[in-house]
């Protein structure tokens, strides 16, 4: 089996490295004929299935589909076909994957300390005295070079950010038993909700409506006790 990993579809695609570059070229032809056929005039719905018809035959035949494979190197099968060179047009894009705990396979070994006082007493021991010893001209056998990648570093795509919000979902047969009974327990869970907020809608108008009344019967006694005192 062969699977196509994302953004490599012009190399291991067979149709897309042979087949859909001759079709588009047969199809611009027939256009540009067929404008010219027919001047002041546009290319409709109704006329792409004509253009494609004398496109298709001529791009679509046994001779591009079978150096479609060998191109591709899928037949006969070539793992080292390509090399880092090609996948360079994804470097900018190429971004990790955030990983949440990363463990080192290979721990430090940890030195007794017995073994590492000895190593020190040792190199802290004057020597037999040689003419190599001798302090001499420095002379840096070592070369130093610097790449171009160093000082102006090829332009990289920021890190992924991960926005909180509707959950990944997944592949899964919707008429089987134990996804239908799941979807129906979140419709349950999403029913309760909203008919939390409708209820609680409701009660702020009652409670609005009750004070409305209570305000306006206020009003009124106080306006008849006026009246009498007038009286």
């Amino acid at each position: 089996m062969l699977t196509l990993p994302p953004h490599c579809s012009h190399k291991l695609q067979s149709l897309d490295v042979s087949v859909f570059g001759p079709f588009k070229t047969y199809y611009t032809q027939a256009s540009n004929d067929f404008l010219l056929n027919h001047p002041g005039q546009t290319i409709s719905i109704h006329d792409v299935c004509g253009l494609v018809g004398k496109a298709y035959p001529l791009a679509f035949i046994h001779k591009n589909i079978v150096s479609d494979f060998q191109k591709a190197m899928i037949c006969p099968f070539n793992k080292l076909a390509f090399s880092d060179e090609d996948f360079m047009g994804s470097f900018v894009t190429d971004r990790p994957m955030p990983v949440e705990c990363q463990i080192e396979g290979n721990a430090r070994e940890v030195q007794p300390v017995q073994s590492i006082v000895s190593s020190s007493a040792t190199a802290n021991q004057p020597g037999p005295f040689s003419a190599a010893n001798q302090p001499g001209p420095s002379i840096s056998t070592s070369g130093f070079l610097v790449m171009p990648e160093q000082t102006s570093p090829f332009p990289k795509a920021p890190p992924r950010i991960s926005k909180g919000g509707r959950k990944r979902g997944a592949t899964l047969i919707l008429t089987s038993t134990p996804v239908k009974k799941q979807l129906e327990a979140v419709a349950l869970e999403n029913d309760k909700k909203k008919n939390k907020t409708c209820s609680k809608k409701k009660e702020l108008k009652k409670t609005l409506f009750k004070d409305i009344e209570t305000s306006s019967n206020e009003s009124r006694i106080s306006l008849h006790d006026d009246s009498s005192i007038f009286l």
